[in-house]
């Protein structure tokens, strides 16, 4: 594959295959050095999932770095609010609602959530309440 400088089908496409194997627990993501990135490694890659807050209207931003085997940076894809001119509003990139999602799945995956969750929960001797999803 020839590398290119925006990479957006490649990305939307590593994007859901990542939140994909994440929910389906095929893929195990990692806590780094920062509360608001998680990462996932293969052989000869990695990616980072990042949250942040936009500076200019404090909304959320979510990145998706794609890293070489020596951690330098390919490519990134970015989900975030823009300003709609029509509604005099900040709204949502379309990329903003999957990027949030692999990201909570990643944090989630990364943290063990479930697991701590469903611990407490019987040692407290509490039912786990169940999802309506």
């Amino acid at each position: 594959m020839p590398y290119k400088e925006d990479m957006p089908r490649e990305m939307q496409q590593i994007a859901t295959a990542l939140l994909d194997q994440t929910r389906a627990d095929e893929i195990q993501w990692q806590v780094t050095d920062s509360d608001s990135q998680f990462i996932f490694s293969s052989t000869r890659s990695a990616v980072l999932i990042i949250k942040s807050s936009d500076n200019l209207t404090a909304n959320p931003r979510y990145q998706l770095q794609l890293l070489n085997g020596s951690g330098a940076i390919i490519t990134s894809f970015v989900g975030r609010y823009i300003y709609d001119n029509s509604k005099g509003e900040f709204t949502p990139t379309g990329r903003l609602k999957l990027l949030e999602e692999l990201y909570y799945a990643a944090r989630s995956n990364a943290l063990n959530i479930d697991n701590t969750l469903g611990d407490l929960y019987e040692t407290l001797g509490l039912e786990p309440e169940t999802s309506t999803e």
